[in-house]
């Protein structure tokens, strides 16, 4: 399962992917800057951008060719760090690659709309 796969192709650079985060914060539940601000400090803030830098320039589209297993990617609809569009275009991409979004979700399904992301998962691994 990829859960809003990262980074749109189109919009590779700190700045978009920083105003993308900022307008998915109304999508979200109120503790997730509480929660992104505390594990941003365990691993230490220089490691956190260098992560992030790597993301930038390490294009995920040139590797989706390679899995071999089925893959759902899965975004919330109102998400937009991660696009319908690319959402669309990453399943097209994988050999075996389906799609689902959970209505109403912004980027972070895991925190946000844990619920409804655990009931794709059962049709993910075959138990629906």
């Amino acid at each position: 399962m990829l859960n809003g796969p990262t980074f749109d192709r189109r919009a590779r650079s700190a700045w978009r992917q920083a105003a993308r985060l900022l307008r998915d914060a109304r999508w979200e539940r109120p503790g997730l800057g509480v929660a992104l601000a505390l594990s941003y400090a365990d691993c230490g803030l220089p490691r956190a951008w260098r992560t992030f830098r790597h993301q930038l320039h390490d294009p995920v589209e040139r590797k989706l060719c390679h899995l071999r297993t089925p893959v759902v990617v899965v975004r919330g609809s109102r998400d937009p760090v991660v696009p319908r569009a690319w959402a669309e275009e990453v399943v097209a991409l994988l050999p075996r690659g389906s799609f689902a979004e959970v209505p109403g979700a912004g980027h972070t399904l895991n925190y946000s709309a844990p619920a409804e992301l655990a009931r794709i998962t059962p049709a993910l691994l075959g138990r629906a």
